[in-house]
């Protein structure tokens, strides 16, 4: 095969993956509309109402959180509910945060350099904020440190569009404990009863959210997701093996029509110089 088949062949490989992506991309772009979008309104909508009742009463919701280590931040408040959504048209995102928090500061030390680096970072990933004052050796390695930490923990609920794979993504962050939860969520879970659990779970009513195992009905459809897909990327292998061979039977064809036609002028070329 010379290299302007190659490149031929290599080029209906290319058209062929395009063309699946783009099918691909229409699917999840008319699940998104139809199943995705709707839930992440209804979320919106909910989220929006819960906010305004929540930052008009002002429910008196306190609540400690523990570091590692046992370092207590103790009766911080639940207080400055607000909401937001990337966009009203195209909505993929939808996020609903509060603060728990009290005047100060918790001042406590810690001892040893590889406690200090993990605390460290999981205050960071936490979001916390914080002051560390390291204590060094007489060769200039940390051996402990002195950590201030305001009594402010960020809490955010954050609801995302996974298009891709047709879910919703529940980002849980600092509420039960300090730390980030996440929560695969079909479209249909999304619905008027969990949102009440929801609201529950805000307003420190109910100890667990989405704890129990998924039920048999999800479970069967997010299976039958993963095989469907298997399917699909199968066909999509099929369907670009099948072009390419169409691509070389094409081009067998083509050279042979051109042998065909060069012979038959040869042929006319002859009988016209016996004439």
């Amino acid at each position: 095969m010379g290299v302007l088949d190659d490149l031929k062949k290599q080029s209906a490989e290319q058209r062929a993956r395009e063309d699946a992506q783009r099918q691909r991309e229409q699917q999840q772009q008319e699940f998104y509309q139809q199943e995705i979008r709707p839930r992440l309104e209804q979320v919106y909508t909910y989220l929006n109402e819960l906010t305004e009742q929540l930052n008009y009463i002002k429910p008196d919701l306190k609540f400690t959180y523990e570091l590692p280590g046992g370092v207590q931040l103790a009766s911080l408040k639940q207080e400055n509910y607000s909401m937001e959504a990337d966009s009203r048209d195209k909505m993929q995102q939808v996020a609903f945060r509060c603060y728990c928090q009290s005047p100060g500061e918790v001042v406590f030390r810690v001892e040893g350099k590889k406690t200090y680096d993990k605390l460290n970072e999981f205050m960071h990933q936490c979001r916390l904020r914080y002051k560390t004052s390291q204590i060094k050796d007489d060769m200039h390695n940390v051996v402990a440190a002195e950590i201030s930490v305001e009594n402010i923990i960020p809490i955010t609920f954050q609801f995302n569009a996974d298009i891709e794979n047709g879910n919703i993504i529940l980002w849980i962050r600092n509420f039960e404990k300090l730390g980030v939860r996440k929560i695969m969520l079909l479209p249909r879970q999304v619905n008027e009863s969990m949102l009440d659990d929801l609201g529950k779970y805000v307003v420190r009513e109910a100890e667990r959210f989405m704890q129990l195992d998924i039920d048999e009905q999800s479970k069967k459809q997010l299976q039958e997701r993963i095989r469907q897909e298997q399917i699909r990327r199968e066909l999509e292998l099929k369907v670009v093996e099948q072009m390419r061979q169409e691509e070389e039977q094409k081009e067998q064809q083509s050279k042979l029509m051109f042998r065909i036609k060069k012979q038959a002028q040869e042929v006319l070329e002859k009988a016209k110089k016996k004439k």
